[in-house]
């Protein structure tokens, strides 16, 4: 740029702006800068961030709670099922009794979920 028409572009601009309200405006900013204004509203958001997701975590918290309840329930009565089934099977047999003498340990063997046990010993027999 020339001489001229930098002057040219300093005086337009004084013509606008004051250096009054220039200096202000810059020490405004200076002002807000020290101040900090930024990090105050960022760390708002992170409380109200943080709150969410601690109601989220009892929630979720919750709900796990309620599955493992239900899973235990479900757990408990299998060996009833168990025994039931194998009181049907063991009707079509030509001891009956005999039967559900042999397959009831087997039944007793479920605990926690766990069935592998009790095929294995319906299996071997």
């Amino acid at each position: 740029m020339s001489e001229h028409r930098f002057e040219t572009l300093t005086r337009t601009a004084a013509e606008v702006v004051s250096r009054r309200s220039s200096l202000l405006a810059l020490g405004s900013a200076a002002v807000a800068a020290a101040l900090g204004s930024a990090p105050v509203a960022e760390a708002a958001k992170k409380d109200n961030g943080t709150k969410r997701l601690k109601k989220k975590l009892r929630r979720t918290t919750q709900e796990v709670q309620q599955v493992r309840q239900e899973f235990a329930a479900a757990c408990a009565a299998q060996p009833g099922q168990c025994q039931a089934a194998m009181t049907a099977l063991c009707a079509t047999a030509m001891d009956p009794q005999q039967c559900l003498q042999i397959v009831t340990p087997c039944c007793a063997q479920i605990t926690n979920c766990n069935v592998g046990p009790a095929f294995t010993c319906l299996l071997s027999l």
